[in-house]
């Protein structure tokens, strides 16, 4: 294990010197574009101020819009004296002098309009001569190479307005001269591919210009800044000599990179040792420990290995916290053995509940098999393996039956106890006891004896007369039933409500009596059909429930409640069922 660990060292440090170098390289080269970008960067800030300073400049007259078209439609009537502050100052006072009460800045364009042509001339020069002063002056304060205002005519013509001048530049039509007032020349726009873009969208650019492939071609950094004018692109035009940064600040990067690469080797050395003692030397008895805990899962041998590391650093603080991992799981899989063991059981015994639920409530064949005095169905979907809803359906007597529509408070396993002893008490009761109402009264007094839970029963009893269509009810706090008369839609029918069952002693109940004729429908449900929400927290509704209902009244009591159900799921969706959900149609057909 130790020359292993010596020849990792040894191959951790060949791979850092051999790194070492492209890093550097690497480094140093994306430390000169940073602090290159970060300069330019800060260069085209002044540059943006410089071209905003003189923006404001040009735009203080009230009339610049009209100077600007002027200047550039009478570039060759105009008498200018470029660079003369002198000259300027005199033929403003001059001005001044002749009209008196208006100044150049503040003139309104009425005013302007009103000089005589002459005077609009002196006016337009006058300002010329000042924007040029201002040029140059801006110029030289920042130290740029170019500054120029142009109106781009079309993609392929730009005349030059206004240009700055510092000492030793000539202003001229050469190729290196300043350009004066009126030059027209090539924006070349497929080479300035951001000067375009503010031609075409009016949005301030800077980009960085390279101009020619060879190491001593120039390179200007470039701002471009639009002029507030509404019609045609007028352009201020600012540009810095970007060689003269990249040479500075090459120099200085190499001479840093010596620097750190000798400190780099130094700090190899050094690196190497508190490696092998701080690393690796504690983790080859943490490798040995987890190996005998993979092999045979026993804590013991790894917890020896962590105990001789005495590296109080992560490395030390990693082996303790895998010494406690491996016992929580230890302790952990002996708790996942028990507890599946308790679901698997917990498991079947819900799966025997559900069958023997399912097993409870009444089927239409055999119990009315052969049936010709009515339709019904029924159905229930519990909201968890085992539900608190309930249906039930018999015969009393050979021309009457009694249907039942229940709803127990909660849900799982107590509801479903509570279920099973209200529809025993409910079916023996409705079978010796005439009234609905009585029944429901006596069936309360009973669920109240030992009811401890404090649970509770909405239930909905009829008793039908199959000779004549009579239909008798009580209600103990339950939805109210739906009916459709034949051919009609479907309609709520509110029967008297009385007290749910089991909430309290000697409650009272009323009998509401209905005649069903032949094809009248008679639907009674759990709450769990009007409140089915989607997953906006939207409810389904009675309205919603009627009107697929009725929709529906031709077909067989099975394939109208199929249909409902289809409806509901389709209007909640992805949402969870959240309670249970049970139906019951009954369509009078009549002996």
């Amino acid at each position: 294990m130790r020359k292993k660990r010596r020849k990792l060292v040894v191959q951790l440090l060949a791979v850092l010197v051999v790194l070492m170098i492209p890093t550097l390289l690497m480094m140093g080269n994306r430390a000169y574009k940073s602090f290159f970008d970060i300069y330019l960067d800060e260069q085209g800030e002044a540059l943006r101020s410089a071209a905003h300073i003189l923006k404001a400049d040009i735009q203080k007259y009230e009339n610049f819009e009209w100077l600007t078209r002027y200047w550039e439609d009478n570039a060759d009537n105009l008498d200018i004296v470029y660079d003369d502050q002198d000259y300027v100052d005199e033929k403003i006072i001059d001005f001044a002098v002749r009209h008196p009460g208006l100044t150049l800045e503040n003139m309104s364009h009425e005013e302007l309009m009103s000089l005589p042509e002459a005077d609009q001339k002196e006016y337009a020069e006058i300002a010329y001569m000042a924007g040029i002063l201002d040029f140059d002056r801006v110029k030289a304060e920042y130290g740029l190479k170019y500054l120029y205002m142009v109106h781009l005519n079309s993609p392929e013509e730009q005349t030059f307005i206004l240009t700055g001048k510092v000492d030793g530049e000539t202003r001229g039509t050469g190729d290196k001269d300043i350009y004066m007032l009126g030059m027209k020349t090539d924006p070349k726009f497929p080479k300035h591919e951001v000067l375009k873009d503010t031609y075409e969208t009016g949005n301030e650019q800077k980009e960085l210009e390279n101009r020619g492939m060879k190491r001593n071609s120039s390179r200007h950094y470039n701002v471009y800044v639009p002029m507030d004018i509404e019609e045609g692109s007028y352009i201020l035009v600012t540009a810095l000599d970007a060689r003269a940064v990249e040479k500075r600040l090459m120099w200085k990067l190499l001479s840093i990179e010596g620097e750190a690469f000798l400190l780099l080797l130094l700090c190899l050395a050094i690196l190497g040792g508190c490696i092998y003692w701080l690393v690796l030397h504690p983790i080859s008895h943490l490798q040995k420990g987890i190996s005998c805990f993979s092999n045979d899962k026993d804590a013991t041998k790894l917890n020896e290995n962590i105990n001789k590391i005495k590296s109080w650093n992560e490395v030390g603080d990693l082996a303790r916290e895998v010494a406690d991992m491996a016992n929580e799981i230890v302790a952990h899989t002996e708790e996942v053995v028990a507890l599946t063991a308790q679901q698997e059981r917990i498991g079947a015994e819900l799966s025997i509940a559900t069958r023997i639920q399912a097993a409870l409530l009444p089927k239409i064949e055999p119990e009315f098999a052969g049936r010709s005095e009515f339709d019904l169905y029924a159905k229930m979907d519990p909201a968890k393996e085992v539900g608190g809803d309930f249906f039930d359906f018999f015969d009393i007597d050979d021309d009457h039956i009694g249907l039942v529509m229940a709803d127990v408070s909660g849900k799982g396993i107590p509801a479903a106890m509570f279920m099973l002893v209200s529809m025993v008490y409910i079916r023996n009761c409705a079978k010796r006891i005439e009234s609905p109402a009585a029944v429901l009264q006596e069936v309360n007094n009973l669920l109240c004896e030992k009811n401890e839970a404090e649970m509770f029963v909405s239930v909905w009893l009829a008793e039908i007369e199959l000779s004549t269509g009579k239909l008798v009810s009580a209600n103990a706090g339950h939805e109210y039933p739906a009916i459709a008369r034949k051919g009609e839609k479907f309609e709520l029918w509110k029967d008297r409500h009385g007290l749910v069952l089991a909430a309290m002693p000697g409650a009272k109940y009323q009998d509401c009596t209905l005649t069903l004729e032949k094809g009248d429908i008679i639907f009674t449900y759990t709450d769990g059909v009007a409140e089915a929400t989607d997953s906006d927290n939207r409810l389904y509704g009675t309205d919603r429930m009627l009107e697929a209902l009725s929709r529906n009244t031709d077909l067989s009591m099975e394939e109208m409640l199929r249909q409902l159900r289809a409806d509901v799921d389709a209007f909640v969706g992805e949402a969870p069922q959240f309670d249970d959900l049970t139906m019951m149609g009954f369509r009078y057909l009549g002996k």
